[in-house]
């Protein structure tokens, strides 16, 4: 699943990054596309904060892991 999620925001990240907006031309359909695009992504919103939790827990737990990390180096660094 979060896999999938992440494939989807960097598809939708490549869309919201588009510049074609600039130009004035269809503004109907621009605004259509708008509207379909802000749906599918307030569709979407449970399954981007679920993988959006995983990932500052994961974070919390590799900076801890890394701190603890650090602290047995120094330990093992003076018990050898």
């Amino acid at each position: 699943m979060v896999l999938q999620v992440l494939g989807w925001v960097s598809e939708k990240l490549q869309v919201a990054s588009d510049e074609s907006y600039r130009d004035p031309t269809n503004l109907q359909g621009k605004l259509q596309k708008h509207q379909a695009f802000e749906a599918e992504v307030m569709a979407n919103r449970k399954r981007v904060d679920v993988v959006s939790a995983v990932s500052s827990f994961v974070n919390s737990y590799s900076l801890i892991a890394a701190r603890c990390l650090k602290k047995l180096h120094v330990v093992a660094f003076f018990l050898l």
